[in-house]
């Protein structure tokens, strides 16, 4: 089941962070409504398609470093590996959920630019819309079947496996640079899986949470400036010219969120469309170039100010890999 909790909350996660950490905050509820037994770690910052990658050039002051996608599927397949074992130990089945696709906003923070992408896409699923993909992986997923099939002291004793007594268990707790405050309890199967891989100092959760927020805050910068709000009235005026009435990359995406199986053929061109008049108006109205010197702009104050963190964590990735590699040869 995926544990779904807010640890001792300071203040409130803007909208973007909420998004971003979506698969790397846990958040515990013993009577959690999402019926769903799965385990995600974090999605590293994605660039495609000649997006405003995370990378600097060699000139940049600080360094954000990016996992590679093989490092990436290595620790996440790793993790599953580690997290499995440890529910298993504790009289429960697990079945390694796979690696999610990155989404929309990893892939395009600020608006698609990507016209040959936006053509084969759309808004990031095969039917060019922005369903959820949440839905669709839980229609086939066992470990949801499995825990459907328990009972309720069964279900009841499985989150309690996997999540222990929560975040004042005691609990592993990290300050996100936000203020929030989150955690889990050190004797969950979340613990023991970051335990496996990046060692039981439990430093690694307060570095891999620093890591993975600090886009948001960012980008938070760069849509907050002065100089984005003009491009993007330059890019909803270009859209409305081509028929398409959105105000933000946002409202466009939102706009062809569809229930699953309930998207016509003509919804489906629709989202297609709209997603090349993005792209189109994007690079036509110099929107990609200028949000791409505002994220190169803003970032550097961001990663200079945590820096330290984020050389932990890249320390401790270092370090996790070769673990990773064993805990895959051990599966």
């Amino acid at each position: 089941m995926l544990a779904r909790w807010k640890a001792r909350p300071v203040g409130d996660i803007p909208c973007k962070l909420r998004l971003s950490l979506l698969a790397v905050i846990i958040i515990f509820s013993l009577d959690a409504c999402a019926p769903k037994h799965l385990v995600l770690t974090n999605p590293a910052p994605v660039a495609a398609g000649g997006q405003y990658g995370t990378r600097y050039s060699a000139t940049a002051p600080f360094r954000f470093p990016v996992l590679s996608t093989q490092q990436q599927s290595l620790l996440f397949n790793a993790y599953q590996v580690a997290f499995g074992k440890c529910v298993q130990v504790r009289g429960f089945r697990y079945w390694p959920e796979p690696e999610p696709r990155p989404t929309l906003s990893q892939l395009f923070p600020y608006v698609i630019n990507n016209v040959s992408w936006a053509r084969s896409h759309g808004f990031g699923n095969p039917d060019g819309s922005n369903s959820d993909a949440a839905t669709k992986t839980n229609q086939r997923d066992p470990n949801l079947n499995y825990y459907d099939s328990l009972t309720p002291s069964k279900r009841a004793a499985l989150v309690r496996a996997e999540n222990a007594g929560g975040p004042n268990d005691p609990g592993i707790i990290a300050r996100l640079p936000t203020g929030q405050v989150i955690g889990f309890s050190k004797y969950s199967c979340y613990a023991s899986a970051g335990n496996a891989l990046y060692g039981t100092r439990y430093n690694w959760y307060q570095a891999e949470m620093t890591y993975y927020a600090l886009p948001s805050l960012w980008q938070e910068k760069v849509e907050a400036s002065p100089e984005f709000g003009r491009a993007l009235k330059a890019w909803a005026a270009c859209m409305q010219h081509k028929g398409e009435f959105y105000a933000t990359p946002s409202a466009a995406a939102k706009a062809f969120i569809f229930p699953v199986k309930h998207i016509s053929s003509s919804e489906s061109r629709n989202a297609f469309r709209a997603a090349v008049s993005e792209a189109l108006c994007a690079n036509s109205t110099n929107f990609t170039a200028i949000a791409r010197d505002l994220d190169a702009k803003y970032k550097v104050s961001v990663v200079g100010r945590y820096q330290k963190s984020i050389k932990l964590f890249q320390q401790l990735v270092t370090a996790a890999l070769p673990r990773a590699k064993e805990l895959m040869r051990s599966e």
